[in-house]
Order: C-alpha cells, then structure tokens, then sequence
C-alpha cells in the first residue's frame, strides 16, 4: 500500500472533528511523514488532536506513529452559499454547431410551413379532402339499384356505414391500396359513398338493373387526387389479414383487378335460388361475397383508430348461425339443400345500401 493509500485510510478512521481554520492560513503547507516520506496534506484535512490550530506558521513534521490525527472539513464561503449556475448567455460545449442546427431546424418548418408539408397541415387537408359532401342517388324513383347508382353501405353489426381511409395505406401491395373501415358518419362524404357498377355491361346498358347474383365492382370516385379506388379483398396469409381479427383483409384498390369483384345475393340461403336474377331494393338486406375467395363482406364492432376517430373493422369472412338446419328434412321435402348453404348468415355479413332520404327527395324533384 503506497503512502497516499495509508495516510487516507488512517483518516477516514479516525472521528471528525471541529471545523479547523479557513482556508488559506498558514498550516496550508504542513506536512507529514509517512515511512521516510514527506507527503503534503492540507491543514483543513489533518490537524494534530487537541490542536487549537492557531500560533505557529511554516512546515510542520508530524509523525504518524503514535499521534492522534482527526479529519476536518473546511468550505469557502462560495462553496457554502452554492456556486453561481451559468447563465443564458454562457456558451458551453458545442455552442456554435447547436447555433447552426436550430437555424437549419427554423429554415426547415418555414418552408413546409409555406409548402403546407406540416403534419397538422397535411391531416388538415386530407380531412378536408375526405369529408368533401358527396351524392347518393338513385337514378329511377321505384328504388331500384341500377348500373353506376351511387348509394352507401350499411352494415347490420356495427350499425354503420362503409368507408375509406385515403391516409391508412396497406403495406406489401403491388398497386396502391388503402384501409377500409365501417364509421358512424351517415352524411354523404367522397370516403363513404359507393357506385355500384355491373362488371360485364357495356354503354348501351347504362341504366340496367342490378340484380341477385350479378358481379359488380364498388367503386370510390374521387377518394385519391388523380384516380377512383376499388374495393378488394385479399386471402389470408403471413402479409395479409385484417389488422385486429386476422380475417381475410378488405380494402380499396387505385385501380380494377381480379380481387375487385364480387358478387350481390339474397341473405336468405333457401331464397337465394328463387331471389338470382330479381332486381334488387335499396332498402333490402343483402350479402355481399368475394368472387376469388368466396368469402362474404362482413364487419364488427372491433375498434380501429384512424385520423377519424375510432371506427369499426371490415374484413371478409363467413359469419353463419350455429343452429340447426335439419337437413334431412329438408331433403325429404323435396328442397334443395346440397348446393346452397342453409344456415342463416350473421348480422356481420349484412348489408344494405343506403339513400339519404333528403337526396332522394332532391334528386326526384
């Protein structure tokens, strides 16, 4: 153990003692000898026991063998008060480079800010943008769904109203695709209302009816700046699936595709036959099923958040009754029962599309 070593430990053992002189009087420079060697130790550290600490001045040797030392504490009036903390003004550290940055970070806002790049700016505008009021109408006045009416869609579950989300898009895609959720807004928006559009027709059958069994496109006009979106679904896998239940994922295509068509039946299993080629009401329930998948449109009441709050979840999924159908009975009936589904859909699975009555009125007069 060297010397420094020894003397401190013989301090820290030792009881403390009263505060000695101040700082700066003559028993600064005292010393002790430690083993043959002079070591300097302040005066304000190791005073001799029973010391007064006042008369004499100079170097003082002290031996350690047999003589009772004990530690004293001694502050300067600054250090008792508390040191002055730097000031606003005092440049410490990088001063010059944190100058630099908060000029580049001002520059930076103003000219988004002047871009209208902001982020409150941008969810601003794209509110905006998706709440733009929107037309609902139905060409004929019997009720009637005809080629390219646009109406809005319903759902019996969460009691609301399909719609898209322009600021959600769903990752992995080839071509760009957003999010669809079912929201309380029952106003009339570019995010929630749907024209319905027949997939083989052609000009000269504009006006044609809609009818059970027919394969449509929803179509979202004006959802995106340059283009319509499309609804889709997409099959289950490692990079699709809804993003709460991890059901078959839905939502709106820039552009038309296989996986955008599907196709309008009856709810009602055992009417589905009779119903296929009737036209279809406006105000009727329907079921709504993906022609790649065959799955059925559905949503929940499993809160989704977005920039409008929180809203419901669609996906697409099979949601049957778990009741009987007796089977067998039916068979012995005479009705058909190995080619349709007799089981009652869900009320997750259903639909129905939707006019404002105050539209409507307008439209017809």
């Amino acid at each position: 153990m060297d010397a420094h070593a020894l003397l401190l430990s013989i301090v820290l053992s030792l009881p403390m003692a009263e505060l000695g002189p101040v700082a700066g009087d003559a028993r600064s420079n005292r010393t002790v000898a430690v083993a043959g060697t002079a070591t300097a130790i302040p005066a304000c550290l190791l005073v001799p026991a029973g010391s007064t600490g006042g008369g004499d001045s100079g170097d003082v040797s002290v031996a350690l063998s047999g003589a009772q030392f004990s530690a004293v504490m001694q502050f300067t009036s600054q250090q008792l008060c508390g040191g002055a903390r730097c000031k606003p003004t005092c440049r410490i550290g990088n001063w010059c480079e944190e100058v630099e940055l908060n000029d580049l970070r001002m520059k930076e806002y103003v000219s988004k800010k002047e871009a209208g790049d902001l982020l409150v700016i941008s969810k601003q505008l794209m509110l905006e943008r998706a709440l733009q009021p929107s037309v609902a109408k139905l060409r004929g006045n019997d009720g009637t769904l005809r080629n390219g009416d646009t109406v809005m869609l319903r759902n019996a579950a969460s009691e609301c109203f399909l719609s898209g989300n322009a600021e959600e898009r769903i990752p992995g895609r080839k071509s760009t695709a957003y999010a669809v959720t079912t929201g309380p807004n029952a106003t009339p928006c570019v995010r929630n209302v749907f024209a319905v559009e027949l997939v083989n027709s052609d000009d000269k059958n504009a006006e044609e009816p809609v009818r059970y069994g027919d394969e449509v496109r929803l179509r979202l006009r004006g959802f995106i700046p340059d283009s319509d979106c499309y609804l889709y679904s997409e099959m289950v896998s490692a990079l699709a699936a809804s993003k709460c239940s991890r059901k078959q994922e839905v939502g709106a295509l820039d552009k038309p595709a296989g996986n955008t068509r599907w196709q309008i039946l009856h709810p009602d299993g055992k009417m589905r036959f009779e119903t296929e080629g009737e036209p279809i009401k406006a105000d009727q329930p329907v079921v709504i099923k993906h022609l790649s998948s065959g799955s059925y449109l559905a949503s929940d009441k499993i809160k989704q958040m977005n920039i409008f709050g929180a809203e419901n979840e669609v996906h697409a999924h099979c949601y049957y009754s778990a009741n009987k159908t007796h089977n067998m009975n039916s068979e012995k009936n005479g009705e058909i029962t190995g080619d349709y589904a007799l089981r009652r859909h869900g009320p997750q699975n259903i639909w129905q599309f939707v006019v404002p009555s105050s539209q409507q009125d307008e439209n017809r007069s």
